[in-house]
């Protein structure tokens, strides 16, 4: 029996060698003593290698998964950061459109009142001269007439719309 053990392990021994180059590529970064994998038959340690390459393929499933993640996560702020930027500049060049727009708005508000403005002072300034001619008209008229100022008793002067008359009084008497 112990013949048969000493054997056994002589045959592991000579696997050794590949067993350990066979779990060093698995990349796992798990070690393991010589005398534990002396102490497996061959179906522990293929049992032994399949689980580390399971466990190897899982935690490279989960390394990939976060590195999924992590790249969903960036392309996720990145696209929030360029709607940002595609949201601030909307509302920029809609500020800037917003305040040309007033700004024209306030130019043609000012364009019309100074226009409005012109248009009254000219009309004013015609309705004086206009007034200004009729007082100078009715002036000539009444001293055609030998209006003045001495005698404007001797006159009653009636007015209907731009109708001038005058009235003079030709005699008067008293009786008592």
């Amino acid at each position: 029996d112990e013949a048969e053990h000493l054997e056994l392990m002589d045959k592991r021994r000579e696997m050794l060698p590949a067993r350990l180059e066979a779990l060093t590529a698995i990349g796992d970064d798990v070690t393991i003593t010589e005398q534990d994998l002396l102490e497996m038959d061959d179906e522990q340690y293929v049992a032994y290698k399949n689980q580390r390459i399971a466990d190897r393929h899982e935690k490279e499933k989960v390394r990939i998964a976060q590195k999924e993640r992590e790249l969903q996560e960036e392309k996720d702020r990145i696209a929030r950061e360029q709607e940002m930027k595609e949201r601030e500049e909307r509302a920029r060049k809609e500020g800037e459109e917003r305040a040309k727009r007033e700004a024209e708005e306030k130019a043609e508000r000012e364009k019309k009142e100074a226009q409005e403005k012109e248009d009254r002072e000219a009309r004013e300034a015609k309705e004086k001269e206009e007034a200004l001619a009729k007082n100078t008209k009715y002036k000539e008229w009444l001293a055609s007439n030998g209006y003045t100022e001495e005698n404007k008793t001797q006159f009653v002067i009636k007015q209907d719309g731009d109708t001038f008359k005058r009235y003079e009084l030709v005699d008067t008497i008293t009786i008592k």
